[in-house]
């Protein structure tokens, strides 16, 4: 068998698990501690402006017990959720199933998913989900009866079910290649070592030409040579030897 049919023998598929509820008086208070929180979360953000009149302690605190309430009240309801595991599609079945799904003629009875995917998206999500999705029940998972599709349909929420037409095209149309080309570099090309900057380099000092330490006739000034960088101070009333004084 070839490298490529093996591949291929063992695809996996993409998945995003979106949790639903059916009990609507629960969805209610959790909305309204939502958006107490978040009205928290916006008195405490303008606390911290230049400006402020007023202690920011107090919207601080206000913020931290709204969030800890709702992180609560979410455990709490944790066993009202029901988990469904939008599953993506092969390429021509999610076609085949967009296609079936065209927009409505009438341009005033499209949703705003509608105006975002160009087709039905609800329509388009049921469809897909009664293919490949699964309900999932801990480490368990099952895949459901057009009849339990059916009953689901009809008691989900709106905004549940807005959660799984995003989660369906995300999963089935959001293409991925700039990570592949990544990928594909990593595998093929070992990491560069970065090279260490050169090390600067003294410029080597000319000796002079009447030897370390003589001094010129001309000007008086020591000469220098390789290793010697200061100048030896002259000493009062100490002349230059000459040849004649020499001799």
């Amino acid at each position: 068998m070839s490298k490529l049919s093996s591949k291929a023998s063992t695809a996996t598929r993409e998945y995003q698990d979106i949790d639903v509820r059916f009990n609507r008086e629960l969805l209610g208070e959790q909305k309204r501690r939502t958006d107490k929180m978040l009205k928290a979360q916006e008195e405490y953000a303008l606390s911290t402006q230049e400006g402020y009149d007023g202690d920011p302690r107090f919207p601080l605190q206000a913020y931290t017990e709204a969030k800890h309430e709702l992180e609560e009240f979410l455990e709490s309801i944790r066993d009202e959720f029901a988990v469904i595991r939008v599953v993506e599609l092969p390429p021509h079945q999610w076609q085949a199933v967009k296609a079936r799904n065209p927009l409505s003629e009438d341009k005033s009875l499209w949703s705003v998913l509608d105006h975002r995917y160009g087709v039905d998206a609800y329509a388009t999500t049921k469809a897909a989900l009664e293919l490949s999705a699964l309900e999932v029940d801990g480490e368990e998972t099952e895949q459901p009866t057009p009849e339990v599709w059916q009953n689901v349909f009809a008691n989900i929420g709106y905004g549940d079910l807005s959660a799984l037409v995003i989660a369906q095209f995300t999963i089935n149309e959001i293409v991925y290649s700039g990570g592949y080309t990544a990928a594909k570099k990593a595998r093929r090309r070992p990491s560069p070592v970065p090279r260490r900057p050169p090390r600067h380099r003294a410029r080597p000092l000319t000796p002079h030409p009447l030897g370390v330490g003589a001094r010129s006739r001309r000007t008086g000034v020591l000469a220098r040579g390789s290793g010697s960088h200061a100048r030896r101070p002259r000493q009062a009333g100490a002349d230059v030897p000459t040849r004649s004084s020499v001799r």
